[in-house]
């Protein structure tokens, strides 16, 4: 039987009914159980149930003040995937800036790689081209 791509109601339950016999088991674990596929389960888990994994638990994630407000003023809740530790602010900032001086540069050593690394971004910070984290709160102004 392939998993079913499913988050409706009788998945929540099925998801529910799994997790209070065992709240320690893998999303895996708990996806395969259901016959759902995993990411269904995580979306599941996070999404409807407003659950998080903590010390190898599934638990809730009260966040009843957040949701309170949002529904208060009507704000909309935008999908985002979880934290993802290969993607920071740096990715996005820092990096791209750091490559338009060493693009096409080989460097035979890594002692020159770190004195050019260095070097870049001492002159970044004199002139305050590093903004992305100071940037985010206008992005959603524009």
């Amino acid at each position: 039987m392939t998993p079913k791509t499913s988050t409706d109601d009788q998945s929540v339950e099925r998801v529910l009914q799994i997790l209070e016999e065992d709240c320690r088991m893998t999303c895996e674990e708990i996806a395969r159980c259901a016959g759902i596929l995993r990411a269904s389960a995580y979306r599941i888990l996070t999404e409807r149930l407003y659950k998080r994994r903590i010390a190898a638990q599934w638990v809730p994630h009260d966040l009843s003040d957040v949701r309170e407000l949002l529904d208060r003023y009507s704000w909309e809740v935008l999908p985002h995937p979880p934290y993802n530790p290969d993607m920071s602010p740096p990715d996005f900032d820092l990096f791209p800036k750091l490559k338009i001086n060493m693009c096409g540069v080989c460097f035979s050593m890594l002692e020159d790689l770190s004195a050019s690394i260095t070097r870049r971004v001492r002159q970044l910070n004199c002139s305050t081209d590093l903004t992305g984290i100071m940037d985010l709160p206008n992005i959603g102004m524009q």
